[in-house]
């Protein structure tokens, strides 16, 4: 298998082949994983999300129920979502685990498209989902009011596509992706309680759409075509640019995950190095502070704290 970067003071042992077979296995997870703040990775190559302790980073589980899974997000009470890009039938839906669970505690359909990222609204417990590839036009954004029975669709009329979308603080909606003209970066919000999708000026130049998250204090949002998040503060219909945090040895950065001082890309591709999880002081950046290799196709990341 792969082989650590030399120098890479936090390379653990490797998951071996059974993140290779998740497809083929069933859902397992150790006792302890319970009682632990635990890390999910969304490993599409594999057909399954692999589990570690956290920050431990000991490997504890294995979920298979999502074949082809892609976003992940956390609610307050540290039940994980996962979204599922499989095409038709029951395949494009979003499951829903409890923190150290093995079998999905509810599975939400998705009637606008095929769903791809998601976020928790932590003022109503409402999850937002962003779909890749749509089956209606305009591009629709689904939202299930507490996360729950058939959702509520937002029409999009200024994306070609959405990728990623995350909450703030006060229930704001931040969905980014590309315009019907010419695929360019387009940031827009959905404010809380409107239906109404507004745009937000953004100078910051993006190659491509990456993750969108709030940090506590600002808007964070990635650029999957330059492995650099950028920190924003957000007043009417523009984002300022305050910060940036740069990530050595990924070629991209789709959807991150910010946990405290720490900044999780499941994106690590550079040549020779494919299928790696980086962990990276945040907002400093640079070379990543732990590592896991030996992933097939990494792409979303979240960390469920153990529950109260």
């Amino acid at each position: 298998g792969s082989q650590p970067p030399i120098g890479a003071p936090g390379a653990m042992q490797q998951t071996s082949t059974l993140a290779t077979r998740a497809a083929h296995g069933k859902s397992w997870m150790l006792p302890e994983a319970k009682s632990e703040d635990l890390l999910y990775i969304a490993d599409p190559g594999s057909g399954g999300v692999i589990v570690y302790s956290y920050p431990r980073l000991k490997f504890v589980g294995m979920l298979t129920g999502a074949p082809a899974p892609l976003g992940e997000c956390v609610d307050r009470a540290q039940n994980v979502f996962v979204t599922n890009a499989a095409n038709g039938g029951n395949g494009s839906v979003t499951f829903e685990y409890a923190h150290g669970g093995t079998a999905p505690i509810a599975i939400l359909g998705n009637p606008g498209g095929i769903p791809d990222s998601c976020s928790v609204d932590p003022t109503t417990g409402n999850l937002a989902v962003t779909s890749s590839y749509e089956l209606s036009t305009p591009i629709q954004l689904a939202v299930y009011k507490h996360a729950r029975g058939r959702p509520k669709l937002y029409a999009a009329p200024d994306f070609r596509f959405m990728a990623f979308c995350g909450y703030d603080s006060g229930g704001n909606l931040f969905v980014d992706g590309g315009t019907l003209s010419g695929n360019y970066f387009l940031l827009e919000e959905l404010p809380k309680g409107s239906s109404t999708f507004k745009a937000i000026a953004i100078s910051q130049a993006f190659r491509s759409p990456g993750g969108v998250q709030w940090d506590g204090q600002h808007l964070v949002i990635g650029d999957s075509g330059n492995a650099v998040v950028y920190q924003f503060d957000i007043k009417g219909s523009a984002a300022s640019e305050v910060g940036s945090t740069p990530l050595t040895g990924t070629s991209n950065v789709e959807q991150f995950f910010i946990t405290g001082s720490t900044i999780i890309d499941p994106s690590g591709y550079i040549e020779g190095r494919s299928g790696w999880v980086d962990l990276y002081d945040y907002p400093a950046g640079g070379e990543p502070t732990k590592n896991r290799p030996n992933f097939s196709g990494p792409y979303g990341a979240v960390v469920s704290r153990t529950p109260k």
